[in-house]
Parts: C-alpha cells; sequence; structure tokens
C-alpha cells in the first residue's frame, strides 16, 4: 500500500514533472512535433527556436507550477485551509515576479488580467473573468486534494481557488472536479476509476460531467483516437478530458501518462501533462516516478517539502 506521504510527495512532484515535460511541445504543429522531436517527446528538453519557453532549460517548469506552488504555500500556512484572500495575495506576488525575465513562464493572460484587477482592490469574489473558458485554474488545483481527506469539502475548496481569476461555471466545476479526483486518490486510495466516476457525478456543470464521461468511456482508445475525440486545447474541459484520458489509459505506469499527455499534439500539452502528473502520482506514489524525471526536475526538493507541509 502507497504511504500517504508518497502519494501526497507524487501528486505535486508529478504535476511538476508533466508541465516540464509538455512544455516544449505546447502549441506547436504536428509538422513540428515530427521534426523537432521524431514524433515524441519522452524526455525533458528544450523547447523549439521561436517557441516563447525557449529561454528555459530542460526540467523547468511554466507558469503552471508556479501558480500550483503559490497556492500549495497559502494552504501550507493556513493550516491545510483554503484561504481566498491569502491565496489572492499569493497570485499577486506571483504576477510581480513575471516582469523578471527569469521568472517569466509564459503567464496566461486570464490570470495576469485577474491580478491586475487585484492589484487595483477588486475583491477576490469579483476579480475573476466570468466568461473564460481558460484552464488555469485546473493545472494549479491538485494541492486542494491533499489538503482536504473529505472529497466533497476538497470539490467546494477547489470551485473557491478558481474564483480570483477564472470565475465561469465551467471552469470552477473543472477545477472543483479535479481536486476531488486527487483527494479520493490520495485519502481515499480510491482506484481510479472509481474515483473519477464519484467525481463526474458529483460534479456542479453538465459540460463537465460529459467531459469527465467521454474521459473514462475513452480510456481503451489508442492516444491519437481519444485526441480527435477529447481535444486537448487550453479550454478547462480539454484540459481536464485529456489528462483524465491520459491517467484512466495507463493509471499504473506514471511515466506513460505524463508522456501520453505531453504529446498531445496539437495541444495545451504543459497544463494537460501537468494535471495528468498530478492523478498519476497521486495514485502511484512519489516511488513510482522515474528517477531520471526526479532527478532532473528543477527545484524538486522545494516542491516535496511543500507536499510534506500540506
Amino acid at each position: 500500500m502507497v504511504r500517504l506521504i508518497e502519494r501526497k510527495k507524487g501528486a505535486l512532484v508529478g504535476a511538476a514533472i508533466g508541465d516540464a515535460l509538455g512544455m516544449p511541445t505546447e502549441f506547436i504543429s504536428q509538422s513540428e512535433h515530427i521534426a523537432r522531436f521524431n514524433g515524441r517527446i519522452e524526455e525533458f528538453a528544450r523547447a523549439p527556436k521561436g517557441h516563447p519557453c525557449r529561454h528555459l532549460t530542460p526540467g523547468q517548469w511554466t507558469d503552471d507550477t508556479q501558480q500550483m506552488i503559490a497556492l500549495g504555500k497559502s494552504l501550507a500556512e493556513k493550516k491545510s485551509v483554503f484561504d481566498i484572500e491569502d491565496f489572492s495575495r499569493k497570485l499577486v506576488e506571483w504576477g510581480e515576479s513575471q516582469k523578471n525575465p527569469k521568472h517569466n513562464r509564459w503567464p496566461g493572460g486570464t490570470s495576469l488580467s485577474s491580478v491586475e484587477r487585484l492589484k487595483a482592490g477588486i475583491k477576490p469574489s469579483q476579480s475573476g473573468s466570468t466568461t473564460t473558458d481558460s484552464c488555469g485554474s485546473v493545472m494549479r488545483v491538485a494541492p486542494i486534494g491533499l489538503a482536504y481527506s473529505d472529497p466533497h469539502k476538497a470539490r467546494k475548496a477547489g470551485v473557491e481557488s478558481s474564483i480570483p481569476t477564472h470565475n465561469s461555471d465551467v471552469c470552477k466545476s473543472s477545477a472543483g472536479a479535479v481536486a476531488e479526483i486527487v483527494s479520493r486518490l490520495v485519502h481515499l486510495k480510491q482506484a481510479p476509476l472509481k474515483a473519477v466516476k464519484e467525481a463526474q457525478r458529483n460534479a456542479l456543470n453538465t459540460q463537465v460531467k460529459d467531459m469527465l464521461k467521454h474521459s473514462y468511456e475513452s480510456r481503451s482508445l489508442s492516444p491519437r483516437e481519444a485526441l480527435a475525440k477529447l481535444g486537448a486545447g487550453s479550454s478547462a474541459l480539454e484540459t481536464m478530458g485529456f489528462a483524465v484520458y491520459a491517467f484512466l489509459h495507463s493509471p499504473k505506469d506514471f511515466k506513460n501518462v505524463v508522456v501520453t499527455a505531453a504529446n498531445a499534439v496539437p495541444g495545451d500539452t504543459d497544463s494537460v501533462a501537468a494535471v495528468a502528473g498530478a492523478l498519476a502520482g497521486a495514485h502511484n506514489g512519489y516511488k513510482k516516478i522515474p528517477k531520471n524525471y526526479l532527478r532532473e526536475l528543477e527545484k524538486r526538493r522545494e516542491i516535496e517539502s511543500l507536499a510534506q507541509r500540506i
């Protein structure tokens, strides 16, 4: 049986690994994917020339992990209780860091715009976009699943964590669903398919319910077939949907999960793989993550320590 701390570390480190692995393939074309990576990336690499993350080195992650760490730090400091005011302050600090070229990791426009509204004094309950469908709150939500052993409370907190930046129903429900799945995997040690089906039944939005159903029904399809059916774009639905598919397609194989997600081209591969890595890490535990990924990942020790503090 995988110990609780191993599941916690696996979830956060797994998310960062997925993010770093999918970073070079984010939104590249299939032809460029073939030319640059021979159609399949399995190890950390640099992004192609002209890519917004070209300045990053192999094993470095994007704004997905930056925001996940901000959420995790807020939870750790608030004794594993989500505090929307504190998290919003952390988001403002993150937004300010993006002005430094060394910390800029191709941040999402929805998150940055919301940060500007927070800086202007708008309340967190009103600062988030109510029209966006993008995945910014889904990619960062894994720490919520570590903090709450009750999956229903995890879902509620996941929804609330979306509000300061992504305040549309589909984004809030998607973030809540992923937080619930992580909680069920980490604390209840549920089988992957059961965890996803429970979250699907509890989802607050019909589109999220439908996407999760399509994801688990597609688990036996090939990645190319699943990509054609589910998509892997930057919407909360597609990011969540393909990540859940990648996890259920080979739930006991961490590497295959993140590799499948990172090669969902064309797509928002870093975010898809971050969510998929969180799920695979939560289920399999830290010790099942390949050693080369652990060795080469940026600030791995810091992320491990954060997981232990939540």
